[in-house]
Protein backbone atom coordinates (compact mmCIF):
# COMPACT_ATOMS: atom_id res chain seq x y z
CA UNK A 1 0.00 0.00 0.00
CA UNK A 2 1.09 3.34 -0.91
CA UNK A 3 2.00 5.95 2.21
CA UNK A 4 -0.63 8.82 1.45
CA UNK A 5 1.45 12.30 2.53
CA UNK A 6 -0.97 15.27 2.27
CA UNK A 7 1.25 18.02 1.61
CA UNK A 8 2.20 15.62 -1.36
CA UNK A 9 -1.50 16.47 -2.34
CA UNK A 10 -1.12 19.59 -1.95
CA UNK A 11 2.17 20.58 -3.41
CA UNK A 12 2.13 24.03 -5.13
CA UNK A 13 3.55 24.64 -8.60
CA UNK A 14 6.53 27.43 -8.81
CA UNK A 15 6.04 30.07 -11.78
CA UNK A 16 4.31 28.14 -14.56
CA UNK A 17 6.32 24.77 -14.45
CA UNK A 18 2.96 22.99 -15.13
CA UNK A 19 3.04 18.95 -15.85
CA UNK A 20 1.41 18.29 -19.33
CA UNK A 21 -2.36 16.39 -19.22
CA UNK A 22 -2.07 13.19 -19.87
CA UNK A 23 -2.99 12.99 -24.14
CA UNK A 24 -5.69 10.86 -25.55
CA UNK A 25 -2.84 9.22 -27.85
CA UNK A 26 -1.71 7.71 -24.10
CA UNK A 27 -4.82 5.90 -23.87
CA UNK A 28 -4.63 6.46 -20.07
CA UNK A 29 -6.21 8.71 -16.79
CA UNK A 30 -4.24 9.53 -14.27
CA UNK A 31 -2.95 7.22 -11.70
CA UNK A 32 -5.02 8.62 -9.16
CA UNK A 33 -8.35 8.28 -11.53
CA UNK A 34 -6.99 4.68 -12.63
CA UNK A 35 -6.46 3.35 -8.37
CA UNK A 36 -10.01 4.80 -7.67
CA UNK A 37 -11.40 2.88 -10.85
CA UNK A 38 -9.75 -0.58 -10.13
CA UNK A 39 -11.21 0.12 -6.59
CA UNK A 40 -14.69 0.54 -8.12
CA UNK A 41 -14.27 -2.51 -10.30
CA UNK A 42 -13.59 -4.59 -7.52
CA UNK A 43 -16.44 -3.46 -5.28
CA UNK A 44 -19.09 -3.51 -8.36
CA UNK A 45 -17.56 -7.06 -9.87
CA UNK A 46 -17.52 -5.03 -12.93
CA UNK A 47 -14.40 -4.66 -15.54
CA UNK A 48 -12.33 -1.37 -15.46
CA UNK A 49 -13.48 -1.16 -18.52
CA UNK A 50 -16.82 -0.98 -17.87
CA UNK A 51 -16.25 1.87 -14.98
CA UNK A 52 -13.94 3.90 -16.80
CA UNK A 53 -16.94 3.70 -19.18
CA UNK A 54 -19.48 4.75 -16.66
CA UNK A 55 -16.43 7.54 -15.56
CA UNK A 56 -16.33 9.11 -18.87
CA UNK A 57 -20.26 9.32 -19.27
CA UNK A 58 -20.66 10.78 -16.03
CA UNK A 59 -18.12 13.56 -15.88
CA UNK A 60 -19.79 14.04 -19.38
CA UNK A 61 -23.48 14.21 -18.17
CA UNK A 62 -22.36 16.39 -14.88
CA UNK A 63 -19.48 18.67 -15.94
CA UNK A 64 -20.02 18.41 -19.73
CA UNK A 65 -16.50 17.44 -20.19
CA UNK A 66 -16.13 15.28 -23.51
CA UNK A 67 -12.06 15.53 -23.56
CA UNK A 68 -11.09 14.71 -20.50
CA UNK A 69 -7.42 14.34 -21.67
CA UNK A 70 -6.87 18.16 -22.03
CA UNK A 71 -7.85 18.62 -18.46
CA UNK A 72 -5.85 18.86 -15.46
CA UNK A 73 -5.24 15.73 -13.17
CA UNK A 74 -6.14 17.03 -10.00
CA UNK A 75 -9.73 18.30 -12.06
CA UNK A 76 -10.30 14.60 -12.97
CA UNK A 77 -9.11 12.72 -9.31
CA UNK A 78 -11.69 15.74 -7.81
CA UNK A 79 -14.44 14.63 -10.19
CA UNK A 80 -13.61 10.52 -9.81
CA UNK A 81 -13.98 11.11 -6.33
CA UNK A 82 -17.82 12.79 -7.05
CA UNK A 83 -18.07 10.01 -9.45
CA UNK A 84 -17.61 7.05 -7.41
CA UNK A 85 -19.83 8.46 -4.04
CA UNK A 86 -22.68 9.13 -6.47
CA UNK A 87 -22.21 5.06 -8.36
CA UNK A 88 -21.67 3.47 -4.58
CA UNK A 89 -24.92 5.47 -3.86
CA UNK A 90 -27.07 3.83 -6.69
CA UNK A 91 -26.28 0.44 -5.54
CA UNK A 92 -24.76 -2.70 -8.25
CA UNK A 93 -26.60 -5.74 -9.08
CA UNK A 94 -30.28 -6.11 -10.63
CA UNK A 95 -31.94 -4.89 -7.50
CA UNK A 96 -30.17 -1.75 -7.80
CA UNK A 97 -31.06 0.49 -3.92
CA UNK A 98 -29.07 2.80 -2.47
CA UNK A 99 -26.37 2.58 -0.15
CA UNK A 100 -27.23 5.04 3.20
CA UNK A 101 -24.60 6.59 5.02
CA UNK A 102 -24.36 7.28 8.59
CA UNK A 103 -22.01 9.99 10.55
CA UNK A 104 -21.24 13.66 10.48
CA UNK A 105 -18.66 15.69 9.08
CA UNK A 106 -16.00 16.33 12.09
CA UNK A 107 -13.44 18.83 10.71
CA UNK A 108 -12.02 20.06 8.22
CA UNK A 109 -7.95 20.03 6.47
CA UNK A 110 -6.05 23.20 7.37
CA UNK A 111 -5.17 23.44 3.94
CA UNK A 112 -7.17 23.44 0.84
CA UNK A 113 -6.27 23.64 -2.98
CA UNK A 114 -7.57 25.15 -6.44
CA UNK A 115 -8.72 22.61 -8.61
CA UNK A 116 -8.56 24.54 -11.43
CA UNK A 117 -4.96 26.26 -10.62
CA UNK A 118 -3.28 24.06 -12.68
CA UNK A 119 -5.52 24.46 -15.79
CA UNK A 120 -5.36 28.41 -15.36
CA UNK A 121 -1.80 28.26 -15.29
CA UNK A 122 -1.75 26.62 -18.08
CA UNK A 123 -4.12 28.28 -20.28
CA UNK A 124 -1.93 31.80 -19.36
CA UNK A 125 0.95 30.63 -20.29
CA UNK A 126 -0.71 29.43 -24.06
CA UNK A 127 -2.05 32.88 -23.63
CA UNK A 128 0.70 35.13 -23.70
CA UNK A 129 2.80 32.67 -26.25
CA UNK A 130 0.33 33.36 -29.48
CA UNK A 131 -3.04 34.85 -28.09
CA UNK A 132 -4.93 34.45 -31.51
CA UNK A 133 -4.40 30.39 -31.29
CA UNK A 134 -5.96 30.37 -27.86
CA UNK A 135 -9.15 32.68 -28.71
CA UNK A 136 -9.89 30.72 -32.17
CA UNK A 137 -9.25 27.50 -30.50
CA UNK A 138 -12.33 28.32 -28.56
CA UNK A 139 -11.19 28.05 -24.65
CA UNK A 140 -10.45 31.53 -23.49
CA UNK A 141 -12.08 34.85 -24.26
CA UNK A 142 -10.72 38.07 -24.13
CA UNK A 143 -12.30 41.27 -22.84
CA UNK A 144 -12.26 44.83 -24.12
CA UNK A 145 -13.51 48.03 -23.33
CA UNK A 146 -16.25 49.18 -25.44
CA UNK A 147 -17.70 52.39 -24.14
CA UNK A 148 -17.09 51.71 -20.82
CA UNK A 149 -18.82 48.38 -20.76
CA UNK A 150 -16.68 44.91 -20.81
CA UNK A 151 -17.69 42.98 -23.94
CA UNK A 152 -16.11 39.52 -24.31
CA UNK A 153 -14.60 38.34 -27.88
CA UNK A 154 -14.35 34.89 -28.65
CA UNK A 155 -14.32 32.43 -31.65
CA UNK A 156 -17.86 32.99 -32.22
CA UNK A 157 -17.18 37.07 -32.02
CA UNK A 158 -17.89 39.89 -29.39
CA UNK A 159 -20.57 39.43 -27.00
CA UNK A 160 -21.28 42.43 -24.77
CA UNK A 161 -22.19 42.39 -20.85
CA UNK A 162 -23.61 45.00 -19.09
CA UNK A 163 -20.47 44.99 -16.38
CA UNK A 164 -18.87 48.17 -16.41
CA UNK A 165 -14.84 48.49 -17.14
CA UNK A 166 -13.93 49.98 -13.23
CA UNK A 167 -14.92 46.32 -12.02
CA UNK A 168 -13.62 43.02 -12.72
CA UNK A 169 -15.44 41.17 -15.30
CA UNK A 170 -17.37 38.04 -14.69
CA UNK A 171 -15.16 35.12 -13.90
CA UNK A 172 -12.09 36.74 -15.63
CA UNK A 173 -8.74 36.22 -14.62
CA UNK A 174 -5.53 38.09 -15.93
CA UNK A 175 -3.36 36.74 -18.79
CA UNK A 176 -0.23 38.33 -20.12
CA UNK A 177 -2.00 41.72 -18.34
CA UNK A 178 -5.21 41.20 -19.80
CA UNK A 179 -8.65 40.03 -18.60
CA UNK A 180 -9.58 36.61 -20.25
CA UNK A 181 -11.96 34.35 -19.10
CA UNK A 182 -12.71 30.30 -19.97
CA UNK A 183 -15.34 30.30 -21.98
CA UNK A 184 -17.83 27.25 -23.07
CA UNK A 185 -18.14 24.96 -25.95
CA UNK A 186 -22.07 25.96 -26.83
CA UNK A 187 -22.89 29.76 -26.74
CA UNK A 188 -19.35 31.07 -25.64
CA UNK A 189 -20.61 32.02 -22.29
CA UNK A 190 -17.60 32.29 -19.01
CA UNK A 191 -17.41 30.26 -16.58
CA UNK A 192 -16.11 29.93 -13.10
CA UNK A 193 -12.07 29.57 -13.40
CA UNK A 194 -11.93 28.50 -9.78
CA UNK A 195 -13.02 25.24 -8.09
CA UNK A 196 -11.67 25.37 -4.27
CA UNK A 197 -11.00 21.84 -2.99
CA UNK A 198 -10.41 20.71 0.70
CA UNK A 199 -10.11 17.83 2.78
CA UNK A 200 -12.77 16.97 5.48
CA UNK A 201 -13.17 14.67 8.45
CA UNK A 202 -15.78 12.38 8.74
CA UNK A 203 -16.74 10.12 11.68
CA UNK A 204 -19.21 7.36 10.51
CA UNK A 205 -19.75 4.65 7.69
CA UNK A 206 -22.24 2.54 5.79
CA UNK A 207 -24.84 1.05 7.13
CA UNK A 208 -23.29 -2.27 7.55
CA UNK A 209 -21.69 0.65 10.41
CA UNK A 210 -18.23 0.65 11.44
CA UNK A 211 -16.27 3.36 13.05
CA UNK A 212 -13.24 5.14 11.73
CA UNK A 213 -11.17 7.20 13.95
CA UNK A 214 -8.75 9.46 12.51
CA UNK A 215 -5.71 10.05 13.91
CA UNK A 216 -3.42 13.01 12.30
CA UNK A 217 0.04 13.39 13.30
CA UNK A 218 3.43 14.18 12.39
CA UNK A 219 6.08 11.91 14.22
CA UNK A 220 4.59 11.11 17.25
CA UNK A 221 1.08 9.48 17.98
CA UNK A 222 -1.07 10.98 20.69
CA UNK A 223 -4.15 8.30 20.53
CA UNK A 224 -3.73 5.40 23.16
CA UNK A 225 -6.57 3.73 23.13
CA UNK A 226 -10.23 3.49 21.16
CA UNK A 227 -13.03 1.62 22.15
CA UNK A 228 -16.61 2.18 20.83
CA UNK A 229 -19.85 2.86 23.16
CA UNK A 230 -23.26 1.72 23.72
CA UNK A 231 -26.08 3.51 22.77
CA UNK A 232 -29.56 3.69 23.66
CA UNK A 233 -32.60 5.04 22.02
CA UNK A 234 -31.36 5.42 18.53
CA UNK A 235 -34.36 5.68 15.82
CA UNK A 236 -32.04 2.57 13.84
CA UNK A 237 -29.47 1.05 15.18
CA UNK A 238 -27.49 2.48 12.51
CA UNK A 239 -28.13 6.26 12.73
CA UNK A 240 -25.54 6.90 15.07
CA UNK A 241 -22.33 6.14 16.94
CA UNK A 242 -20.08 7.11 19.75
CA UNK A 243 -16.86 6.23 20.94
CA UNK A 244 -14.24 7.05 23.56
CA UNK A 245 -10.87 8.15 22.66
CA UNK A 246 -8.19 7.95 25.42
CA UNK A 247 -5.09 10.31 24.83
CA UNK A 248 -1.29 9.34 25.47
CA UNK A 249 -1.26 12.63 28.16
CA UNK A 250 -4.52 10.94 30.31
CA UNK A 251 -7.14 12.87 29.17
CA UNK A 252 -10.16 10.77 27.79
CA UNK A 253 -12.64 12.25 24.41
CA UNK A 254 -16.39 10.77 24.65
CA UNK A 255 -17.42 11.56 20.52
CA UNK A 256 -20.94 10.91 19.45
CA UNK A 257 -22.24 11.12 16.02
CA UNK A 258 -25.87 10.85 15.01
CA UNK A 259 -27.21 11.55 11.43
CA UNK A 260 -30.00 13.64 12.42
CA UNK A 261 -30.67 14.92 15.98
CA UNK A 262 -32.00 12.68 18.30
CA UNK A 263 -32.06 12.00 22.31
CA UNK A 264 -30.00 9.13 23.42
CA UNK A 265 -28.61 7.49 26.30
CA UNK A 266 -24.62 6.74 26.17
CA UNK A 267 -22.85 4.23 27.66
CA UNK A 268 -20.95 6.12 30.87
CA UNK A 269 -23.96 7.89 31.76
CA UNK A 270 -23.93 10.23 28.83
CA UNK A 271 -27.36 12.02 27.60
CA UNK A 272 -27.06 13.81 23.99
CA UNK A 273 -29.97 15.55 21.75
CA UNK A 274 -28.31 16.59 18.41
CA UNK A 275 -25.70 16.00 15.38
CA UNK A 276 -22.39 15.87 16.92
CA UNK A 277 -20.86 15.61 20.43
CA UNK A 278 -17.63 16.31 22.32
CA UNK A 279 -16.88 15.41 25.94
CA UNK A 280 -13.57 15.87 27.42
CA UNK A 281 -12.53 14.69 30.56
CA UNK A 282 -9.45 14.59 32.64
CA UNK A 283 -9.66 12.38 35.63
CA UNK A 284 -13.46 12.89 36.31
CA UNK A 285 -13.37 16.34 35.44
CA UNK A 286 -14.71 17.43 32.87
CA UNK A 287 -12.46 20.23 31.06
CA UNK A 288 -14.40 20.74 27.60
CA UNK A 289 -17.89 20.21 26.04
CA UNK A 290 -18.66 20.86 22.35
CA UNK A 291 -22.28 20.58 20.34
CA UNK A 292 -22.78 20.92 16.97
CA UNK A 293 -26.77 20.67 16.10
CA UNK A 294 -27.79 19.95 19.26
CA UNK A 295 -29.92 21.30 22.55
CA UNK A 296 -28.59 19.03 25.34
CA UNK A 297 -25.20 17.11 26.40
CA UNK A 298 -24.77 16.09 30.13
CA UNK A 299 -22.82 13.52 32.06
CA UNK A 300 -22.78 13.37 35.88
CA UNK A 301 -23.74 16.71 36.97
CA UNK A 302 -22.15 18.53 34.22
CA UNK A 303 -24.80 19.92 31.94
CA UNK A 304 -24.70 21.40 28.43
CA UNK A 305 -28.03 22.88 27.40
CA UNK A 306 -29.27 25.38 24.37
CA UNK A 307 -32.84 26.25 23.24
CA UNK A 308 -32.24 25.49 19.41
CA UNK A 309 -29.69 23.44 18.04
CA UNK A 310 -29.97 24.09 14.03
CA UNK A 311 -31.54 27.29 12.11
CA UNK A 312 -33.07 25.77 9.05
CA UNK A 313 -35.74 27.48 6.38
CA UNK A 314 -35.62 27.25 2.22
CA UNK A 315 -34.05 29.69 -0.72
CA UNK A 316 -35.51 32.05 -2.07
CA UNK A 317 -33.25 33.59 -4.66
CA UNK A 318 -29.63 33.42 -5.61
CA UNK A 319 -27.94 35.62 -7.35
CA UNK A 320 -23.98 35.56 -8.93
CA UNK A 321 -23.78 38.30 -10.64
CA UNK A 322 -20.75 39.60 -9.07
CA UNK A 323 -18.40 36.74 -8.63
CA UNK A 324 -16.72 38.44 -5.69
CA UNK A 325 -20.12 38.03 -3.55
CA UNK A 326 -22.19 35.38 -4.37
CA UNK A 327 -25.55 36.03 -2.52
CA UNK A 328 -27.97 33.31 -1.22
CA UNK A 329 -31.20 34.58 -0.23
CA UNK A 330 -32.84 32.74 2.87
CA UNK A 331 -36.45 32.02 4.02
CA UNK A 332 -36.19 32.78 7.20
CA UNK A 333 -33.07 35.06 6.85
CA UNK A 334 -30.55 34.02 9.69
CA UNK A 335 -31.31 35.95 13.04
CA UNK A 336 -30.20 39.31 13.75
CA UNK A 337 -27.22 39.86 16.56
CA UNK A 338 -25.31 36.72 16.15
CA UNK A 339 -22.08 36.46 15.04
CA UNK A 340 -22.43 33.53 12.09
CA UNK A 341 -20.06 34.60 9.97
CA UNK A 342 -17.20 31.88 9.23
CA UNK A 343 -19.67 29.10 10.16
CA UNK A 344 -20.88 26.33 7.55
CA UNK A 345 -24.47 26.58 6.22
CA UNK A 346 -25.50 22.74 4.47
CA UNK A 347 -27.84 23.23 1.12
CA UNK A 348 -30.01 20.23 0.64
CA UNK A 349 -30.31 19.19 -2.59
CA UNK A 350 -29.83 15.74 -4.49
CA UNK A 351 -26.50 17.19 -6.71
CA UNK A 352 -23.60 14.32 -6.68
CA UNK A 353 -21.04 16.60 -5.06
CA UNK A 354 -21.12 18.86 -1.40
CA UNK A 355 -23.21 22.01 -1.22
CA UNK A 356 -22.03 23.03 1.95
CA UNK A 357 -20.42 26.51 2.50
CA UNK A 358 -18.46 28.64 4.88
CA UNK A 359 -20.56 31.65 5.05
CA UNK A 360 -18.20 34.90 4.60
CA UNK A 361 -20.85 37.33 5.57
CA UNK A 362 -24.56 37.30 7.02
CA UNK A 363 -26.60 40.12 4.64
CA UNK A 364 -30.33 41.23 5.61
CA UNK A 365 -31.93 38.52 3.92
CA UNK A 366 -29.29 35.54 3.47
CA UNK A 367 -25.85 35.07 3.30
CA UNK A 368 -22.77 35.90 0.88
CA UNK A 369 -20.37 32.91 -0.17
CA UNK A 370 -17.90 35.88 -1.04
CA UNK A 371 -15.81 34.67 -3.87
CA UNK A 372 -16.72 31.16 -3.63
CA UNK A 373 -19.12 30.28 -6.31
CA UNK A 374 -22.99 28.78 -6.42
CA UNK A 375 -22.73 28.50 -10.09
CA UNK A 376 -22.20 24.87 -11.26
CA UNK A 377 -21.96 25.71 -15.32
CA UNK A 378 -23.78 26.03 -18.35
CA UNK A 379 -27.13 25.04 -19.26
CA UNK A 380 -26.86 22.40 -22.08
CA UNK A 381 -28.12 25.26 -24.57
CA UNK A 382 -25.85 27.52 -23.15
CA UNK A 383 -27.57 30.45 -22.65
CA UNK A 384 -27.59 30.40 -19.00
CA UNK A 385 -26.26 29.07 -16.05
CA UNK A 386 -27.20 26.19 -13.86
CA UNK A 387 -26.07 26.39 -10.40
CA UNK A 388 -25.03 24.11 -6.91
CA UNK A 389 -27.48 26.39 -4.70
CA UNK A 390 -31.58 26.49 -6.21
CA UNK A 391 -34.32 28.14 -5.05
CA UNK A 392 -36.30 26.12 -3.24
CA UNK A 393 -33.30 24.12 -1.58
CA UNK A 394 -33.51 23.80 2.10
CA UNK A 395 -30.91 25.01 4.27
CA UNK A 396 -29.35 23.60 7.12
CA UNK A 397 -27.07 25.92 9.78
CA UNK A 398 -25.73 23.60 12.86
CA UNK A 399 -25.22 26.33 15.70
CA UNK A 400 -21.87 25.12 17.69
CA UNK A 401 -22.21 25.16 21.78
CA UNK A 402 -19.50 25.19 23.93
CA UNK A 403 -18.62 24.58 27.90
CA UNK A 404 -15.19 24.89 28.97
CA UNK A 405 -14.46 23.48 32.77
Amino acid sequence: MTDWNEEDEFEKDEGLAIPEPVTEEEGVMPQGVMDRIKAQAERTKKSEEEVLKEYLEFIAKEFGCDDPYSEDEDLLIDWSESAFVTMRRSGSGAGGGTTAFVGCFVGVGEKWADRMENLRKRNIADFTKDPAQIIESGRLGVYEDHDGLWGLNTCDGLSMTEHTCDETPPFGFKADGKWVAFVSKVGKRPYPSFRRGRYMYFLGNEESQFVNVLEPYDSVPFVSQVRTLEIEGLADENSGAAVSVLLEDGREDFLISCEEPQEITVEGGITFNGMFGLIRRKGEQVVQMRMVGGTRLSVGDVTLVTEQGTLKGKVSDVDATDPQDNRVTLDPPLPKGVDLAGGTIHFVNDLPMDTSYKIASVTEDGISTGEITVVRGLQEDGEGYTYLVNVGDEYVLPLVSSLDG
